[in-house]
């Protein structure tokens, strides 16, 4: 098997596992803060396991640029744990999560920092991710704006 295929497998693999972690331990209570504008949860799992598959692609392609590791290819590797964490703080604490997600969006940033520093071609492969962690930021803070001003 070639070995990208390693690369994509291993962070979706992980993905599954968590998003079986936190549908199996989620709490049936309604949430305090109605997410509006968000897709259900289901969708949500199946966009992270198409974002760790883009990570763990990203990160190949990185580590295969100078044939070793470099601070751009560990920093993917970080954030992919760093993503993984998420069903844990969620299972712990709703606003535990949202302040999680406002240092993915932090985080991801980063990454994304080193990873155009590195290649800018491999930094497209990083739009989806951006996209996605800021879209879900701009959600939870207009949710938590609607709810304060209730």
């Amino acid at each position: 098997m070639p070995t990208y295929v390693y690369h994509i497998l291993i962070p979706v693999l992980c993905a599954m596992a968590m998003n079986g972690f936190y549908y199996r331990n989620n709490k049936e209570t309604p949430s305090d803060i109605d997410l509006l504008y968000l897709p259900p949860g289901y969708i949500i799992g199946i966009i992270w396991t198409i974002l760790f598959a883009l990570l763990g692609y990203v990160h190949f392609l990185l580590y295969r640029l100078n044939n070793k590791s470099n601070y751009a290819s560990v920093s993917v590797v970080f954030f992919i744990l760093f993503s993984l964490a998420y069903p844990v703080v969620q299972a712990i604490d709703e606003y535990y999560a949202y302040l999680f997600n406002v240092l993915a969006l932090i985080v991801s940033f980063v990454v994304g920092l080193l990873v155009i520093s590195t290649s800018k071609s491999i930094f497209l492969y990083m739009i989806p991710l951006l996209g996605w962690v800021s879209y879900v930021n701009v959600v939870v803070l207009y949710n938590i704006l609607q709810t304060v001003q209730e």
